[in-house]
């Protein structure tokens, strides 16, 4: 398994060549970079824009390119899984070009499958809902002005299953995306969100009556 986290090609060719050094193939592949700033579009310097493209789509034509050679050279039917978002799949406000390229990474994974599937490689995507990882927060302690993240975890959650995100929902569903359990699935996005996909607006209120925003 390869997990590409890095964004240079330099970096991309060097990683590559030291995962065959060790074990001489490539069964699967990860794009897991990922990042954005905060701030309204037209605030925005088109160096920020250029910069969030490379870092959320770009890196994924490199990595992909460099993976999927190797996979179609040794004849392995590998998996290919995409780190993308929930932002892809509804406005983002102060985030324009993290959403537009979570949005064409996901695109980028519908036809990737189509294009690799003479060789049996299957591309899909993780569109994850927001995760408590320790970089989320500290941008939501910042955001919330210095409210501490003991209280951030236990603020309420505007997530139909009620709770945050966690690094172990979104490996358990790369997992099944890399295994011979999801060997007939190519082309798609998995929301791992707790079911925010599937509210788009809706909400539970303190009644427990679900309401739409609209």
């Amino acid at each position: 398994a390869l997990s590409c986290d890095v964004t240079k090609q330099e970096d991309v060719d060097r990683m590559l060549s030291d995962t065959l050094r060790e074990f001489g193939a490539v069964h699967i592949l990860v794009n897991n970079v990922g990042g954005t700033i905060r701030k309204l579009f037209m605030d925005m310097t088109e160096e920020e824009w250029h910069s969030m493209l490379d870092l959320n789509l770009v890196q994924a034509f490199r990595c992909t390119k460099a993976a999927a050679r190797v996979m179609m050279d040794q004849g392995i039917q590998g998996s290919i899984i995409n780190m993308t978002t929930i932002e892809a799949h509804r406005a983002a406000p102060e985030m324009a070009p993290y959403a537009a390229a979570k949005a064409g990474l996901d695109n980028f994974t519908k036809t990737m499958a189509l294009e690799f599937s003479p060789w049996g490689i299957r591309v899909n995507s993780i569109a994850p809902d927001v995760t408590l990882t320790p970089g989320i927060l500290r941008l939501a302690a910042q955001m919330s002005k210095g409210t501490d993240t003991a209280s951030l975890k236990n603020a309420p959650v505007p997530i139909p299953l009620s709770r945050w995100g966690t690094s172990e929902d979104y490996g358990g569903a790369a997992l099944f995306l890399a295994s011979d359990l999801s060997q007939w699935i190519t082309g798609e996005v998995i929301h791992v969100g707790g079911g925010t996909h599937a509210a788009s607006g809706w909400h539970l209120t303190e009644s427990q009556r679900w309401r739409s925003l609209a």
